[in-house]
């Protein structure tokens, strides 16, 4: 099944609840099952394949868990129930399928092309991101996926509405540039034709194209490019030193890229240690972008060169760069040229 970008796309609805301030439900999709809001609404190529949209809801009340008797003592953020409703904008846009989450007590219809679900546990409620489970959807027209209600039970036992109107998938037409029978919208490999879409690291870019096959490393989003400006990619992945090799499989700073990495790069690393990956240079000249020693490529830690660098670094010790895609041949290259961000170098 193909799978499709991610944003959350937020149903919030405040309501009074003893002893806390409110409680709210967020309903989104998210293409890698783990339920991390942040993406825009999946794509669904008009005359394509199936879409799998993967359902979560995200309980944005709080995290405080009830002392006793969760869903009766009204006194904690438990979502105790909900029952939630999608639908679609135009009759070519069809929900055919529903794969409810493994363990759940999901109980779904499909009729009219509205999907209706409902769940939750009844007797201690749930916190948090919970999956609902796939909606399968496929289109030969335009048109939009959308939530439309309808009920949520917090822990007091009170009902509040889902808010309708919620964009979970788009419709649109897709080309295809790479004349893979895949259409470009959800094509792990837009320019490199690759009908069986494999994919071994699990990054979301197809192995004909990925510069770590053997590491996941996805591409580059355009929320983490607006703010670090400085990364430079090929094929949208992290590629820092431009040279075709994700940053994440290539601890080669000095020498021959077809060399192992040893005792100069570690030189390299060592000066970098602590500097800032966005602002400093680094190396032993102190004339190298710090990007490249940014390993680890975390996203949600300081931005100075540290301890997972080094872990990094040291599982790359003794091993070439790579391996990358065959396509995957560096600056000025076709089909994977390097791409800067606003502030990123080329050079």
């Amino acid at each position: 099944m193909r799978r499709s970008g991610l944003i959350l796309i937020s149903a919030l609805v405040a309501i009074a609840l003893p002893a806390v301030s409110h409680a709210a439900v967020a309903v989104f999709q998210d293409p890698t099952n783990v339920g991390t809001p942040g993406a825009p609404a999946a794509t669904i190529p008009i005359g394509g394949g199936p879409v799998s949209l993967n359902l979560f809801y995200r309980n944005d009340s709080g995290t405080t868990a009830s002392p006793s008797n969760p869903c009766l003592s009204g006194t904690g953020h438990e979502v105790c129930g909900w029952d939630i409703h999608v639908l679609t904008s135009a009759p070519g846009v069809v929900l055919s399928n529903f794969i409810p989450n493994p363990g759940s007590d999901t109980v779904w219809a499909i009729s009219g092309n509205i999907w209706r679900g409902n769940g939750g546990v009844p007797t201690s409620g749930e916190l948090g991101v919970r999956r609902i489970g796939t909606l399968v959807v496929s289109a030969t027209t335009a048109g939009n996926v959308i939530v439309s209600g309808n009920l949520y039970v917090t822990a007091a036992l009170a009902a509040a509405n889902v808010t309708t109107g919620n964009t979970l998938a788009t419709a649109v037409a897709g080309g295809d540039t790479d004349g893979d029978t895949v259409l470009d919208p959800t094509d792990n490999c837009v320019t490199v034709a690759n009908t069986n879409q494999a994919d071994g690291d699990g990054d979301l870019v197809g192995d004909l194209c990925d510069n770590c096959t053997g590491v996941s490393n996805p591409r580059v989003s355009a929320a983490f490019l607006a703010v670090n400006s400085w990364v430079t990619m090929t094929g949208g992945q992290r590629d820092d030193d431009h040279d075709g090799f994700g940053t994440k499989c290539d601890a080669k700073f000095v020498g021959l890229p077809t060399s192992a990495v040893g005792a100069l790069d570690l030189n390299q690393f060592r000066a970098s240690n602590g500097k800032n990956r966005d602002v400093d240079t680094c190396g032993t000249a102190g004339n190298r972008p710090c990007a490249i020693f940014d390993l680890d490529e975390n996203t949600t830690t300081a931005n100075a060169i540290g301890a997972l660098d080094l872990n990094r670094f040291r599982a790359l010790n003794g091993l070439v760069p790579g391996p990358k895609c065959t396509a995957c041949t560096g600056t000025g290259s076709v089909p994977l040229p390097c791409t800067a961000g606003a502030s990123g170098n080329c050079n």
